[in-house]
């Protein structure tokens, strides 16, 4: 039997060369990057990653048919990370990215495919490399990749041609801490929980938004009054460090504190402009004799005007050319306000470039083996928040304990979008917030006499 640390192996080391040695038709999301992701090299920066943790969920597509019968395998196995940005890697376990992939429209991968550094033919081929004979495939697969394109179809049964112990294989992988590295699947923020796999973890993706009751139907307008329109006030976000007073790392603090983070979001309301088209009828002196007279009633008119001492109708006025009708449009501004709910934010806090390089260069002289523990951290949040009387939307949200590891100044921003509302699309912010320091305390070694 093959062992399973040679084909971890082989996982690990061929991840650098995915995004050159296959098409990448498996990338379907937009607004992803892969930068946070991969280093230069191609590996993956894990210390640029924050484990949310594993996640399973019943998978009834979850079953291999060997020879004609139904073998179940289980619940489908997610391990999910989340970058400094917002977005979302999930690395299933290899059983679920096998099953995954055989039944891409049961396992839900095809109604929300993620982002990839390989295409799915590419990937199955990779995993099942060593245990079949490509010699042995029907002749119209003269690629093998053909060949698992038509298992991914539901046109051929991978087992047919493919070893069964391949399959144990697989499953014992998925008992291996190292399994961690066979697939990459990356999302970008906002996502639409219910049809990720393994699901959205707390705070990530989109939830359900409030309903929203559109205004009053606008009345008709005249072409002489303006435009609907709308206008929104500018975003404003708020965020420190709230203890403790003076942080450390948390190697040196035994009670193992952390950092507590607090931000706050103010959305102002959208305020949608519309006019209303009032017209007014006066009648109008005429000192020339050109009008056609005002046939009344009083009633009709709204003003009398033009001659001095005359502001009210008069019969006599109905026929008279000195008399004539005149209307003018009054537009009528309306302004509705909407609130504009919070969909997700993100907050990410980083170390600054200077303390990065006081690290990696000042410190790492001082104390050899010195040098970057975990510089980024991500956290991201669901909204809506709740509206005021003034249709003010305000979201607050705490993170608490942060077990920062490397000493110096800490960038906070926090990223997001808006629901948007009736009459407006939705709004993104980034937000550059107050700094904090994470102190470390220096040891200086005194030789004894």
């Amino acid at each position: 039997m093959k062992r399973i640390a040679s084909l971890t192996l082989l996982l690990i080391f061929s991840l650098g060369l995915l995004m050159t040695a296959w098409p990448t038709r498996g990338r379907a999301q937009d607004g992803v990057e892969w930068g946070e992701i991969l280093n230069p090299d191609g590996s993956v920066n894990w210390n640029n990653l924050t484990l949310v943790g594993e996640t399973t969920e019943p998978a009834d597509w979850m079953n291999a048919n060997l020879g004609g019968i139904e073998i179940p395998l289980g619940n489908a196995t997610y391990n999910q990370y989340v970058t400094p940005s917002g977005q979302l890697l999930v690395l299933p376990s290899p059983t679920t990215l096998l099953m995954s992939y055989l039944d891409p429209v049961g396992s839900g991968l095809a109604n929300n495919p993620p982002s990839v550094l390989q295409n799915i033919p590419a990937t199955l081929a990779l995993l099942a490399n060593g245990y079949y004979d490509p010699t042995t495939l029907p002749p119209q697969y003269v690629n093998p990749q053909d060949f698992f394109q038509a298992v991914i179809n539901g046109q051929e049964n991978i087992f047919s041609f493919v070893s069964p112990e391949f399959l144990l294989n697989v499953i014992q992988m998925s008992f291996d801490a190292g399994y961690l590295v066979n697939a990459l699947w990356l999302y970008p923020p906002g996502v639409n929980c219910a049809a990720l796999p393994g699901g959205c973890p707390p705070g990530f993706g989109i939830t359900p938004t409030p309903v929203l009751t559109p205004g009053p139907t606008p009345i008709p307008q005249r072409p002489d009054c303006p435009a609907p329109f709308v206008t929104a006030g500018k975003i404003i976000g708020t965020g420190s460090q709230i203890a403790p007073l003076k942080p450390v790392v948390v190697g040196q603090d035994p009670e193992k504190r952390g950092v507590d983070l607090q931000v706050t979001v103010q959305i102002p309301p959208v305020e949608y402009h519309w006019y209303e088209a009032n017209t007014i009828l006066n009648c109008e002196y005429r000192s020339n004799g050109s009008g056609s007279g005002c046939p009344g009633p009083a009633s009709r008119y709204d003003d009398v005007t033009g001659r001095l001492g005359q502001d009210s109708w008069t019969a006599s006025m109905a026929g008279s050319s000195r008399w004539d009708e005149a209307d003018y449009t009054e537009c009528i501004e309306h302004v509705e306000t909407f609130a504009d709910y919070l969909a997700f934010a993100n907050l990410s806090a980083s170390l600054n470039p200077e303390s990065r390089a006081w690290i990696l260069n000042y410190l790492a002289l001082a104390y050899p083996g010195a040098g970057l523990k975990h510089p980024d951290w991500a956290f991201p949040f669901n909204g809506p928040g709740s509206a005021n009387g003034s249709n003010w939307v305000n979201w607050t949200q705490t993170q608490t304990r942060i077990q920062v590891a490397d000493p110096g100044t800490y960038q906070i921003r926090l990223q997001g979008r808006t629901t948007g509302t009736p009459v407006s699309a939705p709004r993104s912010f980034a937000l550059d917030l107050d700094p904090f320091l994470v102190e470390m305390l220096r040891v200086t070694l005194i030789e004894q006499p």
